[in-house]
């Protein structure tokens, strides 16, 4: 046991036995911990936790920037201090180490100060943070404090700030957002996420200033914050600062919390909402996927009205954290075959009718078109329902017939009534059974069996993933334009650029040859099957599997089972044309490995090729789970020359 440590539990044990330090001593490789501790009764906590500096070092003036780690394996800490006296909190200045542990990545610290007196006395410059999720609740913190954080917390992706319900006049500090709100601008860049909370201070003590605008935030995704924070008051004169003029284009979720003071008047309410509408169908933030707006409800309350063509809406209860926070809860999220764009040409059809109930909460939750993952109902949701506007209404009931038909969604665009795209699914199809080598006619079985269900769950695959939700916002394109094949052949032979040239040079194929979608309504559906089409090559060298009809059956069954595109589960019954041999082969070998990889592999048409052309191709495929089949070519040489070899002797009389 360290010198340090016993001199402590020596010094503390007519005490109360510092139980922690004692546990957490005893099990050295633990990875998250979550305490509730007095720091007046126990002084052991912030040395084993985080580990200072040894007293012996301090006092015969050695170096001292080296700090002990008892607990090599923390990643995740949550400390909550505990006392008795109300409205008590704990200088952080005494878990400073914390901020150097070398492999702490989430720091939740509950009920501390971290005004400038103390901040000015910790040794920020002399350690190195690896923090990325620094979360301080109930916590008191001015704007300098907050600029030593962002400056010295180089690694921060995640700050949350709650403010505790503390008199600043006892602390001689001064708290204003406009300085919080500088110090963003100024040095928050790599921030990804951002939550303020300072209802309960400002409601008792007043917070002067504004966050104000946090365009220059390019990184930041998601913001939790009032709307009187982020602008002062949410009424201003004409010129004012819009929201929508807030906020970076990089934002993916923004949740406006209850007002302070907008108990007696909802008129500032109605100002907000409107901005939230022209936020959502003006397309300002065009990365957007959710947004959820608080309200108080008051017994008079008068309804919270919100409509917006193609979107359906989700009602449930809520409570707030105190027995008189009462509000109304509303999600909101877009319906099938919607996207953004559609929003936007039809912002005019905004209703408002969301019903109002006592004890509910409002809150607006938005995403992109069909990712009702985000806004599910839940059970015991009411849903309500969504209207229509008459011109949309009109537009969906025309007539359509070959002599009637509607303008093209996109160029290229075919539309097909019901018949003839059932007559095309089943011409086309037919066709290719006899002849797999005519590509027009595989790609219209493809496009006309796609809808109405499938490509839409393959872009809601898409959606539900990061990458994913990136590829459909670049939508780039792979050629020979886009991509230098010179460029990928000097690459090394283990890269995912090296193999997917070496595949098209071994296969005597080129990346242009792929038809444009023409029969797929939806204009953003129709990318996602173009991105399926282009992208086919990589799965080819991926998994190795040739050109030849058994190789591309092979693909066509692997790919069946991860993207579920009919098109793709017919091309299994090509193999009915196959040889014998081959039957057999891809019966007992491919079909099963096609089946088996596809299914619990990564949905393959979220990967980012152009951004993977110099990662380990065997890297690739262990992130995605796919294992490589044997290859069908070596095979298929091996089969050739046993049966020349048998040819021979039977021609040589044995």
């Amino acid at each position: 046991m360290p010198l340090v440590f016993k001199q402590s539990l020596r010094a503390e044990r007519w005490k109360c036995p510092p139980l922690h330090s004692l546990i957490l001593y005893h099990t050295p490789h633990v990875r998250k911990v979550d305490c509730k501790f007095d720091p007046g009764a126990e002084k052991l906590l912030p040395w084993i936790l985080g580990g200072t500096p040894d007293e012996c070092q301090e006092l015969d003036g050695s170096a001292t920037t080296s700090h002990a780690n008892q607990l090599p394996d923390l990643e995740e800490l949550r400390l909550t201090a505990m006392s008795e006296g109300y409205g008590k909190i704990w200088s952080i200045q005494e878990f400073e180490a914390l901020f150097f542990h070398p492999n702490l990545k989430i720091l939740r610290l509950d009920t501390f100060d971290w005004t400038q007196d103390v901040a000015e006395m910790m040794q920020w410059s002399n350690f190195t943070c690896n923090l990325r999720r620094l979360d301080m609740e109930e916590s008191f913190i001015d704007g300098p404090t907050m600029r030593y954080i962002l400056i010295y917390f180089k690694s921060l992706e995640s700050l949350s700030i709650q403010l505790h319900n503390y008199d600043p006049a006892e602390s001689d500090h001064y708290l204003s957002l406009d300085e919080f709100g500088d110090a963003l601008r100024e040095l928050g860049h790599n921030l990804a996420k951002f939550d303020l909370r300072t209802r309960e201070f400002a409601i008792k003590w007043g917070l002067p200033g504004e966050i104000g605008p946090l365009q220059s935030l390019k990184s930041l995704q998601h913001l939790t914050i009032s709307s009187e924070d982020l602008l002062s008051s949410v009424t201003r004169p004409d010129g004012r600062i819009r929201l929508a003029d807030t906020l970076p284009p990089s934002l993916e979720t923004l949740e406006l919390l209850a007002s302070h003071f907008l108990r007696n008047n909802q008129d500032p309410l109605y100002d907000v909402q409107d901005q939230i509408h022209e936020l959502i169908t003006g397309g300002f933030v065009p990365n957007l996927r959710n947004i959820t707006l608080w309200k108080y409800l008051l017994p008079m309350d008068p309804k919270f009205e919100l409509d917006i063509q193609g979107w359906d809406i989700d009602e449930e209860d809520a409570w707030g954290p105190k027995a008189d926070d009462r509000y109304i809860e509303t999600k909101a999220w877009l319906s099938h075959g919607w996207t953004l764009a559609h929003v936007s040409q039809h912002h005019q059809s905004w209703d408002r009718t969301i019903t109002n109930l006592l004890g509910l909460r409002t809150a607006m939750e938005a995403a992109l078109p069909r990712l009702r993952s985000i806004g599910s109902a839940r059970p015991g949701c009411t849903l309500l329902r969504v209207t229509s506007c008459a011109s949309c209404s009109s537009s969906s009931s025309r007539n359509f017939s070959v002599l009637n038909r509607p303008p093209p969604n996109y160029p290229g665009h075919v539309p097909l009534t019901k018949v003839e795209r059932a007559g095309l699914a089943i011409g086309a199809s037919v066709m290719s059974f006899f002849d797999p080598y005519r590509h027009d006619l595989i790609a219209a079985t493809g496009e006309a069996t796609a809808t109405p269900y499938f490509i839409y769950r393959l872009r809601d695959a898409m959606l539900t993933d990061p990458t994913g939700r990136r590829i459909l916002r670049a939508r780039p394109r792979i050629s020979s334009k886009t991509l230098s094949l010179t460029a990928l052949r000097a690459l090394p032979e283990d890269t995912v650029g090296r193999a997917y040239v070496g595949w098209l040079d071994r296969e005597g194929v080129s990346p242009d040859t792929r038809a444009s979608v023409r029969y797929i309504d939806d204009e953003e559906c129709a990318y996602v099957m173009q991105r399926y089409r282009e992208c086919h090559d990589f799965y080819h060298a991926l998994t190795g599997l040739p050109i030849v009809r058994e190789g591309e059956v092979a693909l066509k069954a692997f790919e069946f089972a991860n993207t579920l595109l009919p098109m793709t589960g017919l091309s299994i019954f090509a193999a009915a044309t196959m040889k014998r041999s081959e039957r057999q082969r891809f019966a007992s070998i491919y079909l099963p490995w096609a089946l088996k990889n596809g299914a619990r592999s990564k949905e393959v048409i979220n990967v980012f090729w152009e951004e993977r052309l110099e990662d380990d191709v065997d890297d690739l495929r262990k992130e995605l789970g796919i294992e490589r089949p044997p290859d069908m070519r070596t095979i298929r040489k091996r089969e050739r020359a046993e049966k020349k070899r048998l040819k021979e002797l039977r021609e040589g009389g044995f």
